[in-house]
C-alpha cells in the first residue's frame, strides 16, 4: 500500500497534481478543516467542520493550525485510500510531513513525499486571487509560507518539482513514482 503526499505553498499547485493522479487511479484522502469551503475546492477534497467538531475527531493522526484554521487527517482515511486503486494521495502543509512519514513507516506504508516549490510571491499572489481568495486571505497565506520550501528541505526523503506546467509537474512526479521506494 503506498502514500503519496503533496506538500508546497498556498497556489502552488498541489491540488491540481493531485486531481491528475487520482484520474490515473490514486485514491484522495479526504482531509478535515474549519477553513470556509472556496469556489475552487474540488468536491470530497475537504469535510468542513466547526472548531469542537473537528477536535472531537477520532482516530486523529495530527492536529494542525494552519492560516489560522484548523486541519486533520483521520488514521481510518489514510489507510482506506492507501488500500484503494493505486494508493492514497494526500495534499497537506509541510507542518505534518514528518508525523506523516513516521506513520506510513510504523503502519508498513510505502510513503513518497512531493515537495512542490514555490514559483515566487508574485506568481502565487496571481493564483490565489484567480481563485477567489481575498486580498487579506491571500497575504496571511504568503506570510505563512515563505519558509515552507527551507522547512521541507529539512525533512529526509523528499523530491522536490519546480512548478511550471500541470504536465510537466505530472510527469517528473511519475518519474518519482516509478522508482523503487
Amino acid at each position: 500500500m503506498r502514500v503519496v503526499s503533496i506538500t508546497g505553498a498556498s497556489g502552488v499547485g498541489k491540488t491540481t497534481l493531485q486531481e491528475a493522479l487520482i484520474n490515473l487511479g490514486y485514491t484522495r484522502v479526504v482531509s478535515n478543516t474549519t477553513r470556509e469551503r472556496r469556489n475552487s475546492d474540488v468536491s470530497g477534497e475537504y469535510r468542513y467542520c466547526n472548531e469542537a467538531e473537528l477536535r472531537n475527531l477520532p482516530g486523529q493522526l495530527w492536529l494542525a493550525k494552519v492560516h489560522g484554521k484548523l486541519y486533520t487527517t483521520l488514521r481510518d482515511d489514510l489507510l482506506a485510500s492507501a488500500g484503494s486503486g493505486l494508493g492514497a494521495v494526500i495534499v497537506h502543509s509541510i507542518e505534518y510531513l514528518s508525523r506523516l512519514k513516521n506513520f506510513c513507516r510504523d503502519s508498513v506504508l510505502s510513503h513518497t513525499a512531493i515537495h512542490l516549490l514555490s514559483p515566487g510571491e508574485d506568481i502565487l499572489r496571481n493564483r490565489m486571487l484567480q481563485r477567489g481568495d481575498s486580498r487579506e486571505n491571500v497575504e496571511v497565506r504568503i506570510r505563512d509560507c515563505l519558509d515552507w520550501d527551507t522547512r521541507a528541505q529539512q525533512v529526509e526523503a523528499v523530491h522536490f518539482i519546480t512548478p511550471s506546467n500541470p504536465a510537466v509537474v505530472l510527469e517528473r512526479t511519475m518519474e518519482i513514482l516509478q522508482r523503487p521506494v
